[in-house]
């Protein structure tokens, strides 16, 4: 029994390193991708050097991730054009629901579906993860869930 109490503790222990390591912030260059808008515009992260850039992995169907809209909002308002907002839907969804999402929501920044394997690219496992890449593309944060605006402003506040 006390084995077995051994073994309970270890693999607690392991999945909390897991998880730890899995939300925890990672760097790096960022992986360049290229896709299609919900308006039918091509643009490709490297349209956006020179301007910090964060990215919203997440789905329509997602809670966390409808909830993370009005802090992107917040982002959007705080820094107007000065820094790029670009919410990739990682989820299965449809062109036409993620064009009603973004209109439901009244998010004014870029939507498109993930057809070049971002999530992937970005090593996501859960959704929402958000993504901030500085001016000369690379990642500076990475957070997995519900991100306040508070947090991300102070992020990007120390990249421009």
């Amino acid at each position: 029994m006390r084995q077995v109490g051994i073994i309970f503790v270890v693999a607690l222990i392991a999945l909390i390193v897991i998880v730890t390591y899995s939300m925890s912030r990672k760097t790096g260059n960022a992986s360049s991708f290229t896709l299609t808008d919900t308006d039918g515009n091509n643009f490709s992260l490297l349209d956006f050097r020179g301007k910090v850039v964060v990215l919203d992995l997440m789905a329509t169907w997602c809670g966390p991730c409808v909830q993370e809209i009005p802090h992107l909002k917040e982002v959007q308002q705080h820094y107007g054009d000065n820094v790029v907002i670009l919410s990739i839907s990682v989820g299965g969804d449809s062109d036409q629901g993620l064009r009603d999402f973004k209109a439901d929501q009244g998010a004014t920044w870029r939507f498109a579906i993930d057809t070049d394997n971002v999530a992937t690219k970005y090593d996501v496992l859960y959704i929402p993860t958000l993504v901030i890449i500085d001016k000369n593309g690379d990642i500076q944060f990475t957070h997995v869930g519900t991100t306040p605006s508070s947090t991300l402003i102070e992020e990007i506040d120390g990249l421009l």
